[in-house]
């Protein structure tokens, strides 16, 4: 296995210190293009480019490579407004 120098752990209960604004963005806050970044299965904190932002939550695509998941870079997923930790604004 390769070494992964940007794999950073979170403690699951610091995760409201390190993501303050997790849960406060709305459809107003995003465009398509930005990235979102949100944690999947309680497990890993990955960054999510949109392709669409809809009434309850973004479409978009990873844009990381999961380390810890059974998921793709690249891979389409649908995310609620109010799991999402952060956003890149491009």
């Amino acid at each position: 296995m390769s070494e992964n120098n940007n794999i950073v752990p979170i403690c699951k209960d610091c995760v409201k210190e390190k993501f303050p604004y997790k849960g406060t963005y709305t459809p107003d806050d995003i465009k398509q293009g930005d990235f979102v970044k949100l944690c999947f299965e309680d497990k890993e904190h990955i960054w999510v480019l949109v392709k669409a932002v809809e009434k309850k939550g973004i479409r978009g695509v990873l844009d990381n490579i999961p380390v810890f998941l059974d998921l793709k870079c690249g891979q389409e997923v649908f995310v609620e407004y109010k799991e999402i930790e952060a956003v890149l604004v491009s």
